[in-house]
């Protein structure tokens, strides 16, 4: 059973190809990607373990929703390399603690390729201005390590409605909420580009996910190439598509 599969589409793909014979559907490992000329490429895909170190996005260092827990990040690798993975996520606290060389010997000694790691700054109405600011300076000193070691991919869910984390503050509607969350995002693009970093947003477009507050927030693809353009990062944010959201 897949769980959170994604495709990356937009600013993300690079090197643009002619567009492949795309009869009787997508051949089996392998992605068409629809790149920001109008033009298609086609990129094998990479069987990535999906590890989430995140605590806001899951309770514990967790294998996507499966129910399987890795506590280190060379379990991970471990466990990736057992059952064919091509690829792990990464556990930044381990990079944070040990470096960039270490996760690169790590990724290499069990035959790996980087993954994906976690975006660690809250866009939306989720995270206060004190909040933002502060993930914000977290995010500028772990860019360079994330370079450095491979992982250049980044991951982030918007979520579809308006949740201040301060019971006083109200719910924002969405035109306010968009305009925070673009100035936001034009502060990170900087930081993304100067590291050769590039991020992909995932839109949550799913009824029963969506519809649980006042105010929703963005929930389709045209909806985050819009954020996009405003936010003029185009350059380093794209698209993550998760089929299990979507």
């Amino acid at each position: 059973k897949w769980f959170g599969t994604s495709l990356w589409f937009g600013s993300l793909c690079s090197q643009p190809e002619e567009r492949g014979n795309t009869q009787g559907g997508w051949a089996p490992q392998t992605r068409e990607i629809l790149c920001a000329e109008d033009t298609w490429c086609q990129r094998s895909m990479l069987k990535t373990l999906n590890v989430s170190d995140h605590p806001w996005a899951c309770a514990d260092f967790n294998i996507g929703t499966c129910g399987h827990h890795a506590d280190s990040f060379e379990e991970a690798c471990a466990l990736a390399q057992k059952h064919g993975f091509a690829a792990t996520n990464l556990h930044v606290d381990f990079l944070r603690a040990h470096g960039p060389e270490a996760v690169k010997a790590m990724l290499q000694r069990y035959g790996l390729q980087p993954g994906a790691a976690r975006f660690p700054v809250k866009l939306t109405d989720e995270a206060t201005d004190e909040e933002f600011e502060a993930a914000l300076q977290q995010f500028e000193a772990e860019a360079p390590l994330l370079a450095a070691s491979g992982f250049t991919v980044l991951a982030y869910h918007l979520l579809p409605w308006s949740q201040p984390t301060e019971a006083a503050v109200a719910s924002l509607p969405f035109h306010p909420h968009f305009r925070r969350t673009a100035t936001r995002l034009s502060k990170v693009a900087p930081v993304l580009a100067r590291h050769g970093l590039r991020v992909g947003l995932e839109n949550i477009g799913a009824f029963g996910l969506r519809r649980v507050r006042q105010h929703d927030f963005i929930h389709t693809i045209e909806g985050v190439r819009a954020l996009i353009a405003a936010a003029s990062a185009e350059g380093s944010v794209g698209i993550k598509f998760d089929v299990f959201h979507w």
